[in-house]
């Protein structure tokens, strides 16, 4: 992460927070203001620009959505996020790109986020899914199994 002060460290991470509860109540215009706000700030703060993303997915912008999720993988692990908001992108990133029928970019990206966090339940659950319209049916069944505890 680039070197801004404390306070433009604290403020990035209101703003980043803030917008994602105005996000969550579908106030996009508010949030975009302030994820644009907490990027101004601090540039490479990798969960700023995942929730960025997620927004641009929620308001179809998806090219400028992988900008976003792109710049998060990029610039993580950063001061504020660690390796499981790593592995939250890059699972997002592979939804993205699954909505978008790129199948195989996808794939890299939930192996990613399964090495990052062998445990994230979604990644297994959305990795499986995957693999199921790819017609790989037993690795599918095994990420289900994953996801749901089942040994």
């Amino acid at each position: 992460m680039s070197n801004p002060t404390g306070d433009a460290k604290s403020r990035a991470v209101a703003c980043n927070n803030y917008g994602m509860l105005l996000a969550g109540k579908q106030r996009h215009a508010e949030a975009e203001a302030l994820y644009r706000e907490a990027l101004g700030l601090v540039s490479d703060y990798a969960d700023a620009h995942n929730n960025y993303g997620n927004l641009c997915v929620a308001l179809g912008r998806h090219e400028e959505a992988l900008e976003h999720y792109k710049e998060a993988i990029r610039v993580s692990p950063d001061a504020i996020s660690g390796p499981r908001a790593l592995a939250f992108t890059h699972n997002n990133l592979a939804l993205l790109l699954q909505s978008l029928e790129r199948q195989a970019e996808a794939v890299e990206h939930y192996k990613k986020a399964l090495q990052l966090y062998p445990d994230y339940t979604d990644a297994h659950s959305n990795y499986a899914f995957l693999l199921s319209q790819m017609g790989r049916a037993d690795e599918a069944e095994a990420h289900y199994r994953k996801a749901l505890g089942i040994t």
